[in-house]
């Protein structure tokens, strides 16, 4: 049997019961909504490994070409999209406001507000990842670009407006992780691997989860069609050929130098500082270099103490991009690969000028 390739495209932190809420949003969510979606994405949490898996042909051909197939046929269908979009938005900022302080809720209602936030999930994912790519798709082909302006700048403005919604959520998944998990004693590392199912189990039955399995999960685990694969000290070739995709072993060993997408020009040089993690964000002292996958707006008050930006993910439209013009700092994009080759501590020069980093 032929394995099907499966390759990482974002990395984000984040627990494994909102990992659900974000794949019921690019399969079961976009399908529903857009009428195209993906046929599968794998959730990889192993370590400070964090990354978010689809099938590269789906990614980078399939999808683009439906969108613009759709603005061939309809060439209102962006603006239509995103004007109900708006509104949806509107409707789940509301939703969050509700939810500021759900300490003194029952667990009935939380299990509501719990699969309530699913559900917005799939129906924000679809037209929330076409404002992120669309921009993308556009900024290297000036030709496409002039002809779809008005598209990327409503994309833009739909991009910016929905912004918040996942940083929402995240806050929303951490506080009710929280409440169970001083409910229920489960420890903090642990609550983290909670699935989907073992949390509406316990806020409906009380019913509290296998410590054995969530044990195991935090050594190393996907979230994908087949639902929950333990790592289990399997290789990781081993263990995506079990549930029918191939994966590829990157390797980094003695690279020196790097090269990514300039989004702001300029040069620095300093000391390196990885966020794998949001929880990492207060770590970054002044002077330092910034290295994340990529940037939301929680890591503002960490993007004004570093010296400079460096990147995993994103193009020139891409939030780490905008705010260094804003700030005016050297900050390069793109790389794909600085989380796993820089390491904190190490000392590099930053051309932003040229998109190289050299560790010196």
């Amino acid at each position: 049997m032929k394995l099907k390739k499966m390759e990482k495209v974002i990395s984000r932190d984040s627990p494994l019961a909102n990992n659900y809420a974000w794949y019921r949003g690019y399969t079961v969510g976009m399908k529903k909504e857009l009428g195209w979606g993906y046929s599968d994405t794998v959730f990889l949490i192993q370590g400070n490994i964090h990354d978010i898996m689809r099938p590269p042909e789906e990614h980078a051909k399939l999808f683009p070409k439906f969108v613009f197939n759709k603005l061939n046929k309809d060439k209102n269908y962006l603006n239509d999209l995103f004007s109900k979009f708006s509104e949806l938005i509107q409707e789940t900022n509301e939703f969050f406001g509700k939810t500021k302080k759900i300490e003194k809720i029952n667990n009935d209602e939380l299990a509501v507000i719990y699969n309530k936030y699913v559900k917005y999930v799939e129906k924000v994912m679809g037209p929330f990842i076409i404002a992120y790519y669309f921009p993308n798709w556009l900024e290297k082909d000036k030709k496409l670009l002039k002809k779809y302006q008005k598209e990327f700048d409503i994309s833009m403005a739909a991009r910016k407006e929905s912004e918040y919604f996942f940083p929402k959520g995240e806050v929303l998944m951490k506080n009710i992780l929280k409440i169970i998990q001083e409910k229920s004693d489960i420890s903090s590392d642990l609550i983290y691997f909670l699935s989907n199912d073992e949390l509406l189990n316990y806020l409906v039955n009380n019913e509290k989860p296998d410590i054995s399995k969530l044990e195991k999960r935090k050594e190393g685990v996907l979230l994908s069609n087949a639902g929950i694969t333990i790592i289990d000290n399997r290789p990781l070739p081993k263990v995506f050929e079990s549930i029918g995709y191939k994966y590829v072993v990157e390797k980094h060993e003695d690279v020196k130098e790097l090269k990514g997408v300039v989004a702001c020009k300029g040069s620095a040089k300093g000391k390196i500082r990885v966020l794998y993690k949001k929880n990492d964000i207060s770590s970054l002292k002044n002077g330092e270099i910034l290295v994340t996958a990529m940037t939301t707006p929680e890591f503002l008050p960490a993007m004004k103490k570093a010296v400079a930006f460096i990147t995993d993910e994103g193009g020139i439209t891409c939030h780490a991009a905008i705010v260094a013009r804003e700030m005016n700092k050297p900050c390069i994009i793109g790389t794909k690969i600085a989380t796993k080759v820089l390491k904190d501590g190490d000392k590099v020069e930053v051309d932003a000028n040229n998109g190289i980093i050299k560790i010196i």
